[in-house]
């Protein structure tokens, strides 16, 4: 992630922030970005979108490289890498009168889970079986897992949590590990 690699500390501190809640550890985000990581840049994701949706899918029991390869598919499927992925889109267009734009004005990627509330959104006005058949033309096996998992807590919940770890504060970041490492605990992990 381009943007992330003139501030070590924020990424040390966004990825601690990411691992608050326990569903995810440093080694599981490690291990997530071996596949995740290649994808959210050829993609245009920014590394908080990447944090977000590795940790809705953690919250889904997904993670390490499984999550990684369910990222990398999705942000994949959802760049239309599939005839049947086009034409589910164009089938949501048509019948909706709503485009779901990958992309913004300017050519550059939009976030995945904007897009994923788009198609969340169209989908709600066709009958569950039809957007359920949508759904399995638009994403492969591999990459509905990613998108369930974001839609399961509403994309609200995940523009929330990439807000908030743009806004970490890699002082406070420090100043916490450093209260943990004070404990005995702390000082043996």
């Amino acid at each position: 992630f381009p943007e992330a690699a003139g501030d070590v500390d924020k990424v040390a501190a966004q990825i601690f922030e990411t691992t608050k809640a326990g569903l995810l550890t440093v080694g599981d985000i490690g291990e997530s970005m071996k596949y995740a990581s290649t994808a959210g840049i050829l993609y245009g994701q920014t590394l908080e979108g990447t944090l977000t949706v590795l940790k809705s899918l953690a919250q889904a029991g997904i993670k390490g490289t499984a999550a990684g390869t369910a990222y990398s598919n999705m942000l994949q499927d959802l760049g239309g890498r599939s005839k049947p992925a086009i034409a589910a889109l164009k089938e949501i267009e048509a019948r909706t009168g709503k485009t779901i734009s990958t992309f913004d004005a300017m050519g550059k990627a939009r976030p995945a889970f904007d897009v994923i509330n788009d198609i969340g959104n169209a989908l709600k006005q066709f009958r569950t079986d039809d957007a359920l058949k949508l759904l399995n033309q638009l994403f492969t096996e591999r990459g509905i897992k990613a998108y369930a998992a974001s839609v399961r807590d509403g994309t609200d919940a995940l523009t929330e949590f990439a807000d908030k770890l743009k806004d970490t504060d890699k002082t406070a970041f420090f100043m916490a590990a450093k209260g943990m490492m004070d404990t005995t605990k702390g000082a043996f992990d």
